[in-house]
């Protein structure tokens, strides 16, 4: 009995689900030209926590703006917008702010975290052709890790530090990721709490 009861409870909250799903996407096919570039933005917006090259909560704030914006504020309005920008300015100081630290509490200065973004960015490019979301996913992260221990073995000319800077860079961009990614679904929480409430 106990059994039949979770059975009924998963099937209904799977049927429950689906049903909203299908809701929004229903919904998504009546959205004008602009709401659709403000959805594209958040995701390019969500995209871009991972990835190094696109700003990520700045285009999570544009995108909502530009909803807010066609929808003439009426579901959205400048308070919402100003919440969001604060959530947007506390993860853009947690994305300078905590890579940076991490790679200098090991001795790195500007030239490795150069080294870490022309790595990145070089890293990204290569493994893009060969799988094209997770290569550059893989590559933006291997190529950075490349980048700090060559510019750091190119100054000290000793690999425990290289590979020590190198450590402690990877270990602050998780982290910063991390905060990023949870600062932006707080972003995204808000608007669309906005957007149900009418």
């Amino acid at each position: 009995m106990i059994l039949d009861f979770g059975f009924w409870i998963e099937n209904e909250w799977l049927s429950n689900l689906k049903s909203k799903i299908a809701s929004i996407l229903g919904k998504m096919m009546n959205l004008d030209l602009w709401q659709l570039l403000a959805v594209i933005l958040i995701l390019g917006g969500l995209i871009g926590v991972i990835v190094p090259v696109l700003p990520s909560s700045p285009l999570v704030l544009a995108g909502c703006l530009l909803w807010a914006w066609a929808e003439n504020f009426q579901r959205v309005g400048w308070g919402t917008i100003a919440v969001l920008t604060f959530i947007m300015v506390l993860s853009m100081l947690n994305e300078i702010w905590l890579k940076n630290w991490a790679a200098q509490r090991a001795g790195a200065n500007w030239k490795t975290l150069l080294g870490a973004f022309v790595g990145g960015l070089g890293g990204g490019v290569v493994l893009s052709p060969i799988l094209p979301v997770f290569g550059t996913l893989v590559g933006a992260g291997l190529g950075a890790a490349a980048g700090v221990i060559a510019v750091e073995y190119w100054q000290k000319r000793h690999w425990p530090s290289a590979a020590n800077t190198a450590w402690n860079y990877c270990l602050g961009s998780l982290l910063s990721i991390g905060v990023n990614l949870l600062l932006c679904f707080i972003m995204l929480g808000v608007f669309i709490w906005q957007i149900a409430r009418g």
